[in-house]
């Protein structure tokens, strides 16, 4: 697994904005970051080149996660990701593979949506809840027991067996049709879990309040995924 830390305070990114290093302008800096997004690879080691750069780095991965965030009916994305890690949550789905590879996400084959997944209920379903309500959302579907688990997480997230991994789900619907899902985990000490269940090795990315976490960084760079099927796994080139 490899970790992207992507995610620094408004006060840390705004310092910094011409390199003491290079003297390259910031728009200069998120203009090569723009070139290389596709390479994880690059990515990383660039990160570790010089502080100026990786401030860069952050920046611009955390105006990709928030403009994710927007368009799936979040309207105070930066509020929700300093969230997270009160709720022990990460943010996980289809559409975040957008901020690693820009444009890999066939609308046409993935739900969009955004997820959420908590570790097994310490006192933090309710306030999730509660905080994706504000953006206007409202609870529309409960899965509480294994079989509607398994049976609608087939059915609306393309999951072959959620219920082994995950104990409660709720599903959030907005005025624009937008869904948002609180998956809510076995375990009591990580939200890792029901990430591992997501249909394709692409989709198993997660984002905390300070890391994206990118669970197989070279099939992922190399724009290929494998497909759960229950069956024996199968790469799928160009899935993504």
């Amino acid at each position: 697994m490899r970790t992207i830390p992507p995610l620094a305070s408004p006060r840390k990114m705004a310092k910094g904005m011409v390199s003491p290093v290079h003297g390259l302008p910031y728009k200069v800096i998120l203009r090569i970051m723009e070139m290389l997004e596709d390479d994880l690879q690059v990515v990383s080691r660039l990160m570790r080149t010089s502080r100026f750069l990786r401030t860069a780095v952050v920046l611009h991965l955390q105006v990709k996660v928030h403009n994710v965030l927007r368009r799936l009916g979040v309207g105070d994305p930066k509020m929700l990701v300093w969230s997270l890690d009160r709720w022990q949550a990460l943010l996980s789905g289809p559409d975040f593979l957008d901020v690693l590879l820009t444009g890999s996400v066939p609308v046409t084959k993935f739900t969009s949506r955004l997820e959420i997944h908590i570790p097994l209920d310490v006192g933090y379903l309710d306030k999730v809840v509660e905080a994706i309500e504000n953006f206007g959302f409202k609870v529309t579907r409960e899965w509480t027991d294994r079989q509607s688990v398994r049976m609608n997480g087939q059915l609306w997230l393309d999951y072959e067996a959620l219920d082994v991994v995950t104990s409660k789900v709720v599903q959030l619907k907005n005025k624009d049709f937008q869904y948002a899902y609180i998956i809510m985990g076995r375990s009591i000490t990580t939200s890792f879990l029901s990430i591992l269940a997501q249909p394709t090795t692409a989709f198993m990315n997660a984002i905390s309040s300070n890391t994206i976490h990118v669970l197989y960084p070279r099939l992922t760079n190399a724009r290929r995924g494998i497909i759960d099927t229950r069956k024996p796994a199968k790469a799928v080139p160009g899935i993504l």
